[in-house]
């Protein structure tokens, strides 16, 4: 190839980063445009239990219940997932989340793993099932897994914390959310 020719593949390589950099949405919460926001209502949702009981519901707001909510999105091929809900579900089981509503939501899994995920891990708190991620990915527009999300009593989201939480988190979370 000739210096030239070089010149212009560079460039045009350097302009399709920036470009890529400028299109990309950037947020301190990893979410994408359009989906829950700190400070905004959180989505309302219904998604089917993974105990095949009653569907799991978010109305919104949450306002009338007086109480915070924690929404934990996880799934049983998460690694980070797996490492923190150990700890996280036993403080939840321990009364860490006491006086909260707390929503499990199983995104893209399949149900026999997820299943034995919640039972290895004692998850005693209603899990809904979002294997298409329409809540996950839509509704709330998360890109991975985990993220735990905080609802104060009026419905509106007071923190959107991307990645594993550890017990002291949850309860820094439900302290701002109260």
């Amino acid at each position: 190839m000739r210096p030239w020719q070089l010149g212009l593949i560079g460039v045009l390589a350097l302009a399709l980063v920036v470009l890529g950099i400028l299109a990309y949405p950037h947020s301190n919460t990893t979410s994408t445009p359009g989906s829950a926001k700190v400070g905004s209502p959180v989505p309302a949702f219904s998604v089917p239990s993974l105990s095949g009981g009653s569907s799991v519901v978010l109305a919104t707001p949450t306002a009338g219940s007086k109480k915070p909510a924690v929404l934990i999105f996880f799934a049983s091929w998460c690694k980070p997932c797996q490492r923190e809900m150990p700890a996280l579900s036993k403080a939840i089981n321990d009364g860490a989340a006491k006086g909260a509503t707390v929503i499990g939501i199983n995104a893209l899994d399949e149900a026999k793993p997820a299943k034995a995920f919640v039972a290895k891990n004692d998850m005693t708190f209603p899990i809904g099932v979002d294997q298409a991620g329409t809540v996950t990915n839509g509704s709330f527009g998360f890109i991975g897994l985990p993220y735990v999300v905080f609802v104060n009593p009026k419905g509106i989201v007071t923190e959107i914390h991307p990645g594993a939480l550890s017990p002291e988190q949850l309860q820094a979370g439900l302290a701002k959310a109260s």
